[in-house]
C-alpha cells in the first residue's frame, strides 16, 4: 500500500494477515474511477503505516468509501485509526462502524465518539470527519468535530483531542489495549488523510475524485502458430494498450534460433529457423 498524494513521500502501509485488494466492485466504476478497493476479513486483516508526525496534524480531516458487509457486528469496526494507550489516557482519532451500525468519529485523551447516522450494509459509503481546534490547554485541544456522509454533514460537536505521538495509522482496524483490534469486515478505498478542516464543497469535491486507472496491454497477433521443424518463421507482433501508453516488445523463454526485434509501437519481427 502506497502513498500517491500528498507532501509526506515514502509513508507506505504493509497489509497484515492476507489483506488484498479487488476491482470486482469500486466504489466508483469506469476508467478514471477509484479501480481497485482494500478487502478485509474482520479477523485480523487489516493495513498499518509506520508513525510519522504528519500523519497525526492538530487540525485535519480524514476521509474514505467503506462497504460494511454488514451494518451491525459484535465490535466496532475500524475504517482509518491513530490511537495510543497512555496510561488511563488515550491519544489520537479513529473514524469506525459502531458495533450498533451507525457511524463514529472518536477523539482522546477523553476517547468520546461523535456519532452519525446508520451504516448501510453492503453499499459503498464515502465517510468524512473533520476536527478544528478552537482553543488548546496543556496539550489537549478543544475542537469542533464534524461526520459528514456522501456529502452531507450528518453530526457535529465539541470534543477533545490530542495527537499520537508513536503509534501506526491502522486501516481496516484499531489499536486496542496495546495490541490490534476492532476489524473490519468488508471493503475500504481511496483512504485520504490532511492537514486542515475541509469545509462542505471540499469535502464533495474529495467524494467525487476519480484517477485513470492502467490496464494491461494485450497482444492482438499473431495467435497460436504451428510451424514444421526447421522451418523459416516471420511473424509481425502486434499488441494494443487500452490507456494508450507506449509498448516496447521483448520476449523470453524462446526457443533456440529464434529471436524478437524489439521495435516501439509494433510490429516487431519475430524471426528463426
Amino acid at each position: 500500500v502506497r502513498e500517491l498524494i500528498g507532501n509526506v513521500p515514502g509513508i507506505h502501509g504493509t497489509a497484515i494477515g492476507g489483506a488484498t485488494t479487488s476491482a470486482s466492485t469500486p466504489a466508483l466504476a469506469g476508467n478514471p474511477g477509484t479501480g481497485r478497493a482494500g478487502v478485509f476479513n474482520g479477523s485480523g486483516q487489516h493495513v498499518s503505516i509506520p508513525f510519522s508526525a504528519a500523519l497525526n496534524p492538530g487540525d485535519f480531516t480524514v476521509s474514505a468509501w467503506v462497504r460494511p458487509l454488514t451494518r451491525t457486528s459484535t465490535a466496532l469496526r475500524g475504517v482509518v485509526v491513530s490511537r495510543q494507550t497512555v496510561g488511563n489516557a488515550i491519544r489520537g482519532f479513529g473514524l469506525y462502524a459502531s458495533a450498533d451500525g451507525k457511524w463514529n468519529f472518536f477523539t482522546g485523551s477523553a476517547w468520546t465518539a461523535l456519532v452519525g447516522p446508520a451504516v448501510v450494509a453492503n453499499q459503498w459509503s464515502h465517510v468524512t470527519a473533520t476536527f478544528r481546534t478552537t482553543s488548546i490547554t496543556s496539550g489537549v485541544r478543544t475542537g469542533i468535530r464534524r461526520i459528514f456522509v456522501n456529502g452531507i454533514l450528518a453530526a457535529e460537536d465539541s470534543g477533545k483531542y490530542v495527537p499520537v505521538t508513536s503509534a501506526p495509522l491502522l486501516i481496516g482496524a484499531s489499536e486496542q489495549g496495546g495490541g490490534t483490534g476492532f476489524f473490519m469486515n468488508g471493503g475500504i478505498d481511496e483512504v485520504r488523510l490532511q492537514a486542515g478542516p475541509l469545509g462542505l464543497g471540499d469535502t464533495l469535491d474529495t467524494m467525487g475524485l476519480r484517477h485513470r486507472l492502467n490496464t494491461s496491454p494485450a497482444v492482438t497477433s499473431p495467435g497460436p502458430l504451428v510451424n514444421s521443424r526447421d522451418s523459416i518463421v516471420s511473424q509481425a507482433i502486434q499488441a494494443s494498450d487500452p490507456n494508450g501508453d507506449p509498448l516496447v516488445f521483448s520476449a523470453i523463454g524462446l526457443p533456440g534460433g529464434l529471436s524478437i526485434s524489439p521495435e516501439p509501437l509494433g510490429p516487431a519481427a519475430e524471426t528463426g529457423p
